[in-house]
């Protein structure tokens, strides 16, 4: 561990109320109504992202956020009462945010793993992680549902996201600094099954194409962060899980637990610092933020929290 911190302790251990806010998303907490100049209709945006994206021209559409993309997505493949989705992920940990059961809840059963007696597939880059489907599940000729909430990513990072699914999902907080907003791309070019709730606000289109226009800029400046982490965790003696091998790009930063950790203590107290961070249940690690617009103090000010209650809590078992 890193003997002095070069922060001021004050700022490590502030005032309550002046407390930090470190989210998952590049949010900053700011708000901005800032409407950009933006001339492009909703399809040509949905044009020159899927462009930037995937290389290619696909038919999709602009949501409120990631949910109602999924909400949209089951609407359109949902065909009975009995309709079953494989929840897909690369660490099978079993851990999924609540935003993806429940809306597939809502609309049919789910189960984790692959499996054969299921009607479609639901993929999750975990935190940018990318996920390499098997050929059965590629090949099965089911609905394949990508989710890249936390891949919204150029391809020359070669995370290969968007490539199997049939309909692929962005939450838009997850990768820009906005508060709401989600796409959905349908690979089937003559698709007409999946409609819209309402139309997109100029406001959410002007600051799309405004971050799109920036996107590779934005992944590199991620990834710039990500490795000052890695550089700031092994000060604090943290291993990492998962860690980014050369293909695609983290969004958040895995810290490995040791077993008997009081998780709820460790959780409440780094939330409490105003650190949006989780356990990766099941897969034996703690998450924090890695985002484009995290300093280098804030950094720091993640890791030295993690380490001090987690030396905290070895005290007291």
């Amino acid at each position: 561990m890193s003997d002095t911190p070069s922060m001021p302790v004050h700022i490590l251990h502030p005032d309550p109320y002046l407390a930090p806010v470190i989210h998952m998303s590049p949010f900053s907490g700011k708000l901005d109504m800032e409407i950009y100049p933006c001339e492009m209709s909703e399809h040509e945006i949905i044009n020159f992202t899927s462009d930037a994206l995937f290389g290619e021209q696909l038919n999709g559409l602009v949501t409120v956020n990631g949910r109602e993309a999924i909400a949209r997505t089951l609407e359109a493949i949902v065909t009975s009462p009995d309709f079953r989705i494989s929840i897909l992920t690369p660490s099978g940990s079993g851990y999924v945010s609540g935003c993806v059961t429940t809306e597939i809840s809502k609309r049919c059963e789910y189960v984790y793993g692959e499996a054969a007696d299921v009607d479609a597939y639901f993929m999750i880059h975990e935190f940018g992680r990318p996920m390499q489907p098997s050929a059965q599940v590629v090949n099965s000729g089911k609905p394949i549902i990508e989710d890249c909430a936390y891949a919204c990513v150029t391809p020359d990072f070669r995370g290969g996201y968007g490539v199997v699914g049939d309909y692929i999902i962005y939450s838009l907080p997850k990768a820009f600094e906005m508060q709401y907003g989600g796409m959905l791309f349908i690979k089937d070019k003559s698709s007409t099954e999946v409609r819209r709730s309402s139309e997109p606000h100029p406001y959410l289109l002007s600051r799309l194409r405004l971050f799109i226009e920036r996107l590779q800029q934005l992944n590199q400046q991620r990834l710039d962060v990500y490795h000052r982490m890695q550089s700031v965790a092994g000060n604090y003696g943290f291993e990492e899980v998962l860690a980014y091998d050369g293909k695609g790009l983290p969004h958040a930063f895995m810290v490995r637990m040791y077993e008997d950790v009081d998780a709820d203590r460790v959780k409440t107290y780094i939330n409490r610092q105003g650190i949006e961070s989780s356990f990766f249940y099941g897969g034996g690690a703690y998450f924090l933020p890695c985002h484009q617009n995290l300093t280098r103090a804030e950094i720091e000010y993640m890791f030295y929290h993690l380490r001090y209650i987690l030396d905290q809590d070895k005290e007291l078992s």
